[in-house]
């Protein structure tokens, strides 16, 4: 039996596909904001704004390589279940 049949090492797979769920709920979970007040007398409103933790290119980024190790961290644990 090699280390690749050890049912022990399915337990590093399944726990770095729970680590990439966690890391992308927490980014889009916590938000980043900004908001710009104006005086009453000036006539502008208020505005905010509020984004993802690392912005719209940042997890965008994070979601495509998010789903290329999650779909391999799967295939893995699909190889080693069999």
């Amino acid at each position: 039996m090699n280390a690749d049949e050890d049912p022990g090492s399915r337990v590093p797979w399944a726990l770095l596909c729970g680590l990439i769920i966690m890391l992308n709920a927490s980014n889009y979970a916590l938000q980043s904001g900004q908001c710009t007040d104006y005086i009453t007398g000036s006539g502008a409103t208020s505005t905010c704004s509020l984004e993802p933790a690392l912005g719209w290119p940042g997890s965008v980024l994070l979601a495509m390589v998010s789903l290329v190790v999650l779909g391999y961290c799967i295939n893995r644990l699909l190889r080693l279940s069999r």
